[in-house]
């Protein structure tokens, strides 16, 4: 489990839940929840610590030129990576919805997405023409050799990640599903406020 996740408004409601029944059942005092609450926090901070490094992963441009994951990281902003497939009908959805806000997050949180095509040298073409078919600002690259399924230890796609101001996986998402929008932008408040 992320930390992003002890971060959110959800969290805080089910700890307060949660401590409200064992005060209730155990009849216990304010001090002994008082500790409850903060090994919570300190499980937190551990997981911001021990938070995943970036790997310098080589991957392409759709003008097919060599270039590092790490030079389309800003560090001090946070950054969101969905890797796709051409054939992948859930990614063209993520990509499709994400596209209808996305002006807007990277005004108002300097929202930096790269989205990394999975699909082999083969299919440039298509990536291409997709990516121009639709209205899709973000940075593009592709993956031909899929070395991201072993960098970042997937499977399958639709895959995101959330990248926090040090340049860390904050948070996994190994799906997409509607409305999964609200979700990472409640999760980008939580960073920026680290």
């Amino acid at each position: 489990m992320n930390a992003i996740i002890f971060n959110s408004p959800f969290f805080s409601l089910i700890v307060k839940s949660i401590l409200l029944q064992i005060k209730l059942k155990y009849k216990l005092n304010f001090f002994t929840i008082l500790l409850l609450l903060l090994s919570f926090i300190s499980v937190a901070q551990a997981q911001n610590e021990n938070r995943k490094e970036l790997p310098d992963l080589e991957l392409k441009t759709l003008n097919d030129k060599v270039t590092k994951l790490k030079e389309h990281i800003k560090e001090g902003e946070i950054s969101y990576i969905i890797f796709w497939s051409t054939s992948c009908l859930p990614c063209k959805k993520q990509l499709n919805n994400l596209a209808d806000i996305y002006l807007d997050l990277k005004e108002k949180y300097k929202l930096n997405v790269i989205a990394i095509n999975i699909n082999d040298s083969k299919s440039l073409t298509d990536i291409k023409k997709m990516v121009e078919g639709n209205s899709w600002e973000y940075n593009f690259l592709y993956d031909p050799d899929n070395a991201s399924y072993k960098a970042f230890d997937f499977n399958m796609v639709p895959m995101s990640l959330l990248i926090d101001k040090k340049s860390k996986v904050a948070l996994t998402q190994s799906h997409y599903k509607e409305g999964d929008e609200d979700i990472i932008i409640e999760e980008i408040k939580n960073l920026l406020k680290e």
